[in-house]
């Protein structure tokens, strides 16, 4: 059994079309007369054939005991427009008590409607005020990644950034993960890296906090990896130098996510998502040549090696470093 429509009964088809269609801009799929359906799922139905198809029983009416739910960004926006145009509200925009802000009124047969702000907007406004992305999921049901992609989708500039590929979702790196980036970006992972983990998680949080001031300039596009479907964090990534002819490229995985290709997978999204979105020349790849599984992340992008230099890293050891560059 497949379920179609929700169908409800009205007392004269014109005048709920011209609500349903004008005041709240539902789309006609199909119009049969006594019955018109609309492309989000439900039909209404004249309340005279309707009940002669169900042998003369009564239809009634404003019984309090089922409505029709739509989402909008803007409820409260709704509801004045309503009030304005004459529709009864039952009430006007009020938080539910999972923080989803919601507005009911009667429709011209006394059925209840509900108009509530979707839940990937409500994540994002949950965000602005400050929650977490673990009680962000769990006042909203979304799941990390879900929760992750809403706030990219509300969010502007660099800070809503979402960039997919087939296992894995970059964003806008977040505080959220201050506790994960401390934990995995151990003296191993950065070995053949210029920034070195430091033993205090203060200069994690300074690191991101940075990042977001980067994140909301332009100068700098810092993301976090996190899996796609469990929301597992993998790493971290960067476009920085934004506005140059040649931005610079930097990845890390979490020791216990080497040996996948995660890297290369979240470098080959970043350059996709450049060529798409940025003006440069090329972008530079800079790693430690010692670093084979790193060096064949350019090299599968077509990058050559332009420059050679050797440098102190942060911990004092010392980078034998190629660049890349990755043509436009």
């Amino acid at each position: 059994m497949r379920y179609a429509a929700a169908l409800i009964a009205v007392e004269d088809v014109a005048r709920s079309r011209r609500f349903y269609e004008g005041l709240l801009g539902q789309a006609v799929e199909s119009d049969y007369g006594e019955n018109v359906a609309f492309e989000g799922g439900f039909s209404i139905h004249l309340k005279s054939h309707l009940s002669t198809l169900i042998d003369g029983r009564p239809v009634g009416s404003r019984a309090n005991d089922a409505e029709l739910y739509f989402e909008d960004d803007d409820p409260a926006g709704v509801a004045e427009r309503l009030a304005a145009a004459g529709v009864e509200l039952i009430h006007g925009p009020r938080e539910q008590p999972w923080r989803q802000l919601v507005a009911r009124f009667y429709d011209p047969d006394g059925h209840i409607v509900e108009v509530g702000e979707r839940l990937e907007r409500l994540a994002w406004r949950l965000s602005e005020e400050g929650l977490g992305l673990d009680d962000i999921s769990r006042v909203t049901y979304l799941s990390r990644p879900a929760a992750l992609r809403a706030m990219a989708e509300y969010s502007t500039g660099l800070l809503g950034v979402a960039i997919e590929s087939d296992r894995l979702l970059q964003v806008a790196i977040r505080h959220d993960f201050d506790d994960e980036i401390f934990r995995e970006f151990t003296p191993a992972v950065a070995t053949y890296m210029y920034p070195a983990p430091t033993g205090d998680i203060a200069d994690t949080r300074a690191f991101v906090g940075s990042s977001l001031e980067g994140l909301r300039s332009g100068d700098q596009l810092q993301l976090v990896i996190v899996d796609k479907e469990s929301g597992e964090f993998i790493g971290c990534s960067g476009l920085h130098g934004l506005g140059r002819p040649d931005p610079e490229l930097g990845v890390w995985t979490k020791a216990s996510a080497h040996g996948h290709g995660y890297g290369r997978e979240a470098v080959t999204a970043i350059v996709a998502w450049a060529r798409g979105n940025l003006a440069f020349e090329r972008l530079a790849y800079p790693v430690d040549r010692r670093n084979a599984p790193s060096r064949r992340i350019p090299e599968s992008l077509g990058g050559v090696v332009a420059r050679e230099y050797r440098q102190l890293n942060q911990a004092g050891f010392e980078l034998d470093e190629v660049e890349y560059w990755i043509p436009r």
